[in-house]
């Protein structure tokens, strides 16, 4: 399965040790878009799947100096899973792990980073007999962030492929 997802996050906690260089801990509230192509097993076919819903987020991170920052981030989702060609319309959860790379702007402290998932998976719910889930994931998420008073609100692009899916007909 390829997966293209573009999420809003809104960091809610952001704990530092030192205001220009140290550890840095980010919690935030996050709600993904996401289309995915789906190579589905005999008699089924290929597919596009939806998923939209919120998740949390959680970076830890350490800035080297004013702008360098090199961290680990973690997404963790329950959006709804809706794939029409199997008629699948189901809760699930996702997460996705990787580590970061970022870099703080000059301008007003705006900050872009790039992380490469190392470990993601999929795993909706069983719904009508089927039950997929899908597995082995790499890809990667560009961000942009903009600091609003205590808070970060960010967008993310993430690319994503599931190179194993289980699928069973129970």
């Amino acid at each position: 399965m390829i997966a293209r997802i573009l999420s809003l996050a809104l960091a809610t906690l952001t704990v530092s040790s030192a205001a220009h260089a140290g550890s840095l801990f980010e919690t935030g509230l996050t709600y993904q878009w996401q289309q995915s192509d789906i190579r589905n097993p005999a008699p089924y076919g290929e597919s596009t799947a939806k998923m939209e819903g919120f998740g949390l987020l959680f970076r830890w991170a350490y800035r080297w100096n004013d702008q360098v920052f090199t961290g680990l981030d973690l997404h963790y989702h329950f959006p709804r899973y809706k794939d029409a060609s199997v008629s699948y319309n189901t809760s699930t959860s996702n997460f996705d792990l990787g580590p970061t790379l970022g870099y703080v702007t000059p301008w007003h402290g705006v900050h872009v980073w790039g992380t490469y998932i190392a470990l993601a998976e999929i795993d909706p719910v069983g719904n009508q007999n089927l039950n997929y889930r899908f597995l082995n994931a790499s890809g990667w998420r560009l961000g942009l962030g903009v600091p609003f008073y205590m808070t970060n609100l960010s967008l993310q692009y993430q690319f994503t492929d599931f190179r194993k899916t289980r699928f069973e007909n129970s």
